[in-house]
């Protein structure tokens, strides 16, 4: 297995395969752990049915508001026409970063992804997708060039395996990721280099066969912090604790040198169903996670309008 560092608009993928030790390659300023076998997972739409009480289809009440988080979900499968429309709304440099990926179902992920985050923010904002403008910030964390009359809105997107998700949130920042799980990781090896001396230990005095569920409920809490700060490889990994179990609660336990920070922040794992794990993180508490599930036909057909969002 290899962990690869990467910009951090993409999250640090935990994929490790049957070898004795994972390896660092450096690239750009994010890990990512490369080169492993996907678990045996149900079909999409089997892990969709496990999950209709937390995740909803849009409605007129889906619009986002002060105080919320927003998590929407797709799958990865549109057709062609919706494509090649995500494709139009895209800036050049979208186009030709999803372009640039050698397999069409990693192209159409890049596609969805950010065509799905563009239609989003332009519902909201009322602003046609393609007229967003959506750079670069610091240590590469993507940022929307808001309005002077609008809210600011903060959004992060992860995917892995046939989901894509985007977070949204107005005046806080966000982050969210998502993991496919992978068979025959080493995963107390991999832990040494990615995980805080408690999140070791703690994964190491599980039974053998936890291990591997509670690593990737750990690295997607991780993860989504990491994401949300969106500061890269500048925080050390073991500068903080999450909740390590795959039974507990999210929760940011410590940050280290100030421990007021882990008060400021709020995660909640995301269900995907079976072999995928997932999770969100927000600036302060108290506020409330709406998840919702898209498609073309209750995207576009449904008629999710600036007015309703």
């Amino acid at each position: 297995m290899q962990i690869q560092r990467r910009s951090c608009s993409a999250s640090r993928k935990p994929a490790g395969a049957n070898a004795k030790a994972p390896a660092l390659l450096p690239r750009g300023d994010c890990v990512s752990i490369v080169g492993a076998n996907p678990l045996p997972v149900m079909h999409a739409t089997q892990a969709l049915n496990e999950n209709t009480n937390t995740w909803q289809s849009p409605q007129a009440g889906c619009r986002l508001r002060d105080g919320d988080v927003h998590v929407w979900r797709t799958r990865r499968h549109w057709s062609p026409a919706a494509i090649a429309r995500f494709r139009d709304w895209l800036s050049y440099e979208e186009r030709t970063k999803a372009d640039a990926f050698h397999f069409e179902a990693d192209r159409h992920r890049a596609i969805v992804g950010r065509g799905l985050l563009r239609h989003l923010l332009g519902t909201s904002l009322k602003r046609p997708p393609d007229a967003l403008q959506i750079l670069l910030g610091l240590n590469g964390k993507p940022e929307l060039v808001a309005a002077l009359d609008a809210a600011p809105i903060a959004f992060n997107i992860s995917h892995s395996g046939d989901w894509i998700l985007v977070a949204l949130a107005q005046q806080r920042a966000v982050g969210v990721d998502a993991e496919q799980m992978r068979s025959g990781m080493a995963v107390l090896e991999i832990a040494q280099q990615v995980f805080s001396e408690a999140e070791r230990t703690g994964l190491a005095a599980l039974p053998p066969t936890a291990r591997e569920e509670s690593f990737f409920a750990c690295w997607t809490r991780k993860e989504a912090y990491i994401k949300a700060r969106g500061d890269g490889l500048s925080l050390p990994l073991d500068s903080f604790d999450v909740s390590f179990r795959a039974t507990d609660a999210a929760r940011l336990l410590a940050t280290r040198p100030d421990p007021g920070e882990a008060s400021r922040w709020t995660l909640h794992d995301l269900p995907l169903g079976a072999g995928y794990h997932a999770a969100v993180a927000a600036a302060g508490s108290g506020w409330q996670l709406r998840q919702w599930h898209v498609h073309e036909h209750n995207l576009f057909e449904a008629h999710i309008m600036p007015a309703q969002l």
